[in-house]
């Protein structure tokens, strides 16, 4: 069983725990590179597109700031009443819903602060602000970070040289890059709780790293639901190893977590109130 387990689940030895000068330099300029490709005209990529998924996740966060029920587009109009329906800006054809509950609300609040401090306070504005990509663009370079630190860890220095430049580089994840999406926030929390995994299963006495974990276990389901992977991956790594203790604290908060979440959504729904929404031509 152990021989099937991903390598990150056996600790290697301390080769190469500290960085030198040259690879510092070739990894902080692949960091750079990523960086410049990604800011480069990130407010000239058409921001109203016909997936309003960018400007959703301002105004989710946005209309709670301005005191309203959380609104945004859903997928599911369905499952809404058609009272809290409200037409949506061309060309989208979704209606905004309120209250809005298709997912956890904390990416929408940190998008929606983001946007708040920037000046915004109608849907118009929103729509037309491309802003909150500074945020996507922040958290896919951290996510750059950390994924060649725990690539360095687990592979080696040149395997982990080699794909940070792919990764700062290749088309796909520079465009991707600077969009605003969760999954940028949730790469961020499961490439961190990889990294406290790997020195916790070494035995380390640094409780930082066990708070990293708790942390990064408990804020994953609060972004979106696939958040709950961070969680498990931590169980299921932990557990390999026999950290039965260790992967039961991080099991325990996930599940605490996720009921928060459910309770939060509960409460949510069980607002109807239709005051308050901004309609789109606003």
């Amino acid at each position: 069983m152990r021989d099937v387990l991903p390598v990150i689940t056996r600790p290697r030895s301390n080769r190469a725990n500290a960085a030198g000068p040259w690879e510092i330099s070739i990894a902080g300029a692949a960091v750079v590179v990523g960086g410049v490709l990604r800011i480069q005209q990130y407010q000239t990529v058409p921001f109203r597109a016909p997936n309003p998924d960018e400007w959703n996740w301002a105004w989710v966060g946005l209309s709670q700031l301005l005191g309203m029920p959380p609104t945004a587009w859903t997928l599911y109009s369905n499952a809404y009443p058609h009272s809290v329906w409200v037409a949506p800006p061309a060309p989208d054809t979704g209606p905004l819903v309120h209250p809005w509950v298709d997912a956890p609300p904390l990416f929408g609040w940190i998008i929606g602060l983001a946007a708040w401090l920037h000046g915004d306070r109608t849907l118009n504005d929103v729509i037309n602000d491309p802003t909150a990509r500074l945020i996507g663009i922040g958290l896919s370079i951290t996510a750059l970070l950390l994924a060649y630190v725990v690539a360095r860890l687990v592979l080696g220095i040149l395997p982990a040289m080699v794909g940070v430049w792919l990764l700062a580089t290749a088309p796909i994840p520079v465009v991707l890059g600077r969009l605003v999406a969760a999954e940028q926030l949730l790469a961020v929390l499961l490439l961190a709780a990889c990294l406290a995994v790997y020195y916790l299963r070494r035995g380390t006495n640094k409780p930082w790293w066990l708070v990293l974990l708790l942390v990064c276990c408990f804020v994953g389901p609060w972004v979106k639901v696939p958040g709950l992977v961070v969680g498990i991956s931590a169980v299921l790594l932990l557990a390999a190893r026999r950290e039965f203790r260790l992967a039961a604290m991080a099991g325990g908060v996930t599940i605490a977590a996720q009921l928060l979440v459910f309770a939060y959504t509960w409460m949510a729904s069980s607002d109807r109130r239709s005051n308050g929404v901004m309609a789109p031509a606003r």
